[in-house]
């Protein structure tokens, strides 16, 4: 797979098109805020220069988006690190390891660029047993909640 960063001159049509919901309501709601709030996101300056944002996508060997994820630098009172904004599969190419390796490579990825702290958090819907299982399966724990969602964090290092 590659990873690659979001080009806002040709990447805008993928990202509309992106479809990563099977129908549940918290699919619908990360497919939509891939579709029509990722680029938003990503240029709301200043922040997205101070935090550091990213958006990643991720194709196949053919050129099919296959999976998008983005992440920025936080720090808050309790977590200094890097806030996994979303990391969506499109919907063919679930139920088949993508997201575990598009995690371990993400992670890679944030490793290797400037970032603060070792911590990586994000939330995960209550009802979302696929994404929560993929991430304590990396080691991620539940800390509490945040807006009806539960908040997890993990090690940022990555073992080799």
């Amino acid at each position: 797979m590659i990873h690659r960063s979001f080009q806002p001159g040709s990447d805008g049509p993928a990202l509309t098109g992106f479809r990563c919901s099977t129908g549940s309501a918290f699919e619908d709601d990360v497919e939509q805020w891939i579709n029509q709030q990722a680029v938003l996101w990503l240029n709301d300056l200043p922040y997205a220069t101070f935090q550091r944002r990213n958006l990643v996508l991720v194709e196949n060997d053919r050129g099919d988006l296959v999976a998008v994820y983005a992440w920025q630098d936080i720090t808050r009172i309790d977590v200094e690190g890097i806030w996994l904004e979303v990391l969506a599969v499109a919907v063919d190419d679930q139920h088949a390891g993508t997201g575990r390796t598009v995690l371990a490579e993400a992670k890679t990825r944030i490793v290797a660029a400037p970032h603060d702290g070792q911590v990586i958090a994000g939330l995960v819907h209550p009802d979302n047993t696929r994404s929560r299982a993929m991430l304590e399966a990396d080691g991620w724990l539940q800390i509490g909640q945040l807006e009806g969602h539960d908040l997890l964090v993990g090690r940022l290092s990555v073992t080799v």
